[in-house]
């Protein structure tokens, strides 16, 4: 409805959006949205750029999230990465089509953490550490017996939602009604309380 009521096609340049909605709640697109956000970006003439900064790096236990949904259809024309890529160390970086970067004017191309010693050993030893140890393969692992473990829990506590990919899973609290029609009702500060409670129990 944007390009219907708030700006004209033409004047967009770009859509970007995180596979995996981070700070919002980790929200997942339905079937079919990144397919059709594909098709709109051809129509049109935009470019689609993922922002993988949170999602990406194998956290969703695949070295990509995009590539989750709809059997990979977004085909980004433009990844931008962080984070997990350097294991924290200050690590960003852009990967795009190549004629994209060969219309780049020299010195157009610049960045905050550019030619970093350590972190580009950091992003080295992280990206091997992820292929030879099988990281994406345990991150679905242990994705689907998290999210069984917390399907487990969900008659018991106050639990609404459970969403995700891989290990990048979010749980919502709020009221709910469980399969022994009993009434639940999250209280106020629950979410920082097992919070607290997790980091207690050496839990990330």
């Amino acid at each position: 409805w944007m390009l219907v009521q708030q700006v004209h096609p033409a004047d967009v340049a770009a859509i970007i959006l995180e596979p995996i909605l981070g700070e919002g709640g980790f929200l997942t697109p339905p079937p079919g949205f990144m397919a059709g956000l594909r098709a709109l970006a051809d129509k049109h003439g935009m470019l689609l750029i993922a922002d993988e900064v949170q999602s990406g790096a194998g956290r969703s236990g695949m070295w990509w999230a995009h590539g989750q949904f709809d059997g990979g259809a977004m085909q980004p024309d433009m990844i931008v990465f962080a984070k997990g890529i350097a294991s924290g160390y200050p690590m960003a970086g852009v990967a795009t089509r190549q004629h994209l970067f060969d219309n780049l004017q020299p010195g157009t191309m610049g960045g905050t953490y550019g030619g970093n010693a350590v972190a580009c050993a950091a992003a080295v030893a992280t990206i091997q550490a992820i292929d030879s140890e099988g990281m994406l393969d345990n991150a679905s692992q242990r994705g689907v017996q998290l999210m069984q473990g917390l399907l487990s829990l969900a008659d018991k506590y106050p639990i609404t939602d459970i969403r995700g990919k891989g290990l990048m899973v979010g749980v919502e609290f709020g009221s709910s009604s469980s399969s022994s029609s009993c009434s639940l009702k999250a209280e106020k500060g629950i979410a920082t309380a097992v919070t607290k409670a997790a980091f207690k129990h050496t839990l990330l």
